[in-house]
């Protein structure tokens, strides 16, 4: 679990970044737009942590379903909030260019934590028969 405190630091690292080099280049970096994927990407990652939280005294089986679940929310969360910004046309397109780097960025503390949490969960008893 201590892998997700890396989403943070990866969504600012991506944002500051992106930010600097469309400012460098003259382009408009549409700042409203990288806020708002900023946070799109944050309650996204925290949300997905939550079936890898629930299951962290479980058998591998179980740790290993959770984070199925875990990398599934993340990306319906990254897609779906989009998607209802886009249909009430509060925000332009460049806010889906800004998730795309921010999606793959979380993604990655999420796969590392569950990974680690499958690795660290004891193994399924043997049945006995």
């Amino acid at each position: 679990m201590r892998a997700l405190l890396l989403a943070p630091l990866m969504i600012a690292v991506v944002a500051g970044s992106g930010y600097a080099l469309i400012q460098m280049n003259g382009g408009d970096p549409h700042l409203r737009e990288i806020v708002s994927a900023a946070l799109t990407a944050l309650v996204a990652t925290a949300l997905a942590a939550l079936p890898l939280w629930m299951t962290r005294r479980s058998t591998q089986y179980a740790v290993a379903q959770a984070g199925l679940v875990a990398t599934m929310l993340h990306l319906f969360i990254m897609v779906g909030a989009p998607m209802a910004t886009m249909l009430f046309g509060r925000l332009s397109q460049s806010f889906l260019y800004w998730l795309i780097p921010l999606y793959f960025a979380t993604l990655i503390p999420i796969v590392l934590a569950a990974t680690r949490a499958v690795r660290l969960a004891p193994p399924e008893p043997t049945p006995k028969v």
